[in-house]
């Protein structure tokens, strides 16, 4: 199953590894969560080498809550092109192995405090005005699997090619259901503005990584 890639999430579902195409989490019996895509939020190393830390926001009904109750317990985990961060595809979507939950927290997003801590596996909302939290997950990759560093070449240049033609396709697509030329513009500059922010962020992520390097001091998140 390693090193498997996909066009989008349709095709990932079609071929067993999650359960649902519109779902991040899947779940087996008992509730327990078997697969994770990382298609969208941000990413950056963890706190220890080899660990990696995914962060996203959202509506409390958007939460992946049951993630608390893994803690320790394999899952596999995909990555989507549109994920920011340094580890994710250039293209599709790519199964990237095993991995355990070392450490999870779920906080509200409150606009006028600049800097909190919560406990790991806590849960409380401050301010149900907003309904806005933020999910931190530590992930660790599970040993004896092929080194990550050899999944990064995936997408290969043929399925680069693949990509392209998709996305082609999904072009077309679009023009040929909606026709009208200002919803096409308009969509089009939203595929681009999002291209370019994850481009800023990650050359933002770069230099915080040098600087990191040069100066183990250095505290810019």
């Amino acid at each position: 199953m390693i090193c498997r890639w996909w066009l989008n999430a349709w095709c990932a579902y079609r071929d067993g590894i999650v359960g649902s195409p519109t779902q991040a989490i899947t779940e087996g019996q008992s509730r327990v969560v078997t697969a994770l895509m990382l298609l969208s939020g941000t990413e950056v190393d963890g706190p220890v080498p080899g660990t990696y830390e995914y962060s996203i926001d959202g509506k409390a009904a958007d939460m992946k809550f049951n993630l608390l109750t893994q803690h320790g317990k394999p899952i596999r985990v995909l990555r989507g092109s549109q994920l920011k961060s340094k580890y994710a595809p250039e293209g599709g979507i790519r199964y990237d192995g095993l991995y355990v939950s070392t450490m999870m927290f779920i906080s509200p997003i409150f606009t006028n405090v600049i800097r909190y801590t919560m406990d790991s596996h806590s849960h409380k909302i401050v301010n149900p005005h907003t309904n806005t939290y933020r999910l931190k997950l530590t992930l660790k990759r599970c040993e004896g699997q092929l080194p990550f560093e050899q999944l990064q070449i995936i997408p290969l240049p043929s399925q680069m090619d693949e990509w392209e033609m998709y996305n082609k396709l999904v072009d077309k697509d679009f023009r040929a259901c909606y026709g009208d030329e200002a919803d096409y513009a308009s969509w089009k500059d939203n595929q681009e503005a999002e291209k370019r922010e994850k481009r800023v962020w990650l050359e933002t992520q770069a230099f915080k990584d040098v600087q990191r390097t040069s100066n183990p001091h250095y505290a810019g998140h």
